[in-house]
């Protein structure tokens, strides 16, 4: 039996590795971008998980070789646009996949003091970090995009997807296991922007395909 198994395995064909090739646009137009990084990911995988495959050339386009067969989903990144995604079978070449990328929006400001002045609050330690959250229409928050504040008090956060958000910034420690006693910035408040701890009270920002949210500016709420 296993001899017969053996046989009938040698005569069946075996998988030939394949290629993908495509091209990235901005979307709504045809223009080609270059630049975008391709990533050929394993339905469930996570772009954390691997490595952009390859980059598209100045004529938007890219070649994967040496593709097992199988299902996949091809992944175009590129700074201050919007992340797409395609799913393809690979059980035999796949020519002209077709990915347009829309340039995302920008949210911009400062984290103040009480005293007006930029508040950076970053050391060691700990230090002022900003969120911004997709308002969903259940009026739920999806989840947040999070970054420090530079050393001028100064947020910018890109490639969001057009839609309603709200913008908060609070002081964060660097590590959860090391507080100064006594650590009178726990006292500080999440707070939203215009100024408010009230998650309620704060002001819905509307985001557009590369719109520039610039001088959303809070003072910290103690």
């Amino acid at each position: 039996m296993n001899v017969l198994l053996l046989i009938v395995g040698l005569l069946l064909p075996t998988p030939q590795n394949t290629t993908i090739d495509g091209v990235v646009t901005r979307f709504g137009t045809s223009e080609p971008l270059g630049k975008v990084e391709i990533w050929l990911l394993r339905d469930g995988e996570s772009p954390d998980q691997a490595a952009p495959e390859t980059v598209t050339d100045s004529a938007g386009r890219f070649t994967l070789r040496d593709v097992h067969p199988g299902r996949y989903v091809i992944e175009a990144r590129r700074g201050s646009y919007i992340t797409n995604s395609l799913a393809v079978s690979a059980d035999s070449p796949v020519a002209n996949v077709k990915l347009a990328l829309a340039r995302g929006g920008v949210i911009a400001g400062r984290a103040l003091g009480a005293d007006g002045k930029p508040f950076a609050g970053r050391d060691d330690t700990g230090g002022i970090r900003v969120s911004v959250a997709r308002v969903l229409r259940d009026g739920t928050l999806a989840s947040p995009l999070e970054l420090p504040t530079d050393d001028r008090g100064e947020y910018r956060i890109y490639g969001l997807e057009a839609g309603w958000y709200i913008v908060w910034g609070e002081f964060k420690w660097n590590n959860l296991y090391y507080k100064p006693d006594p650590a009178p910035r726990d006292s500080w408040k999440a707070t939203y922007f215009p100024g408010t701890a009230d998650r309620e009270k704060a002001t819905f920002l509307e985001v557009t395909e590369d719109a520039v949210l610039s001088r959303i500016d809070f003072t910290l709420q103690q």
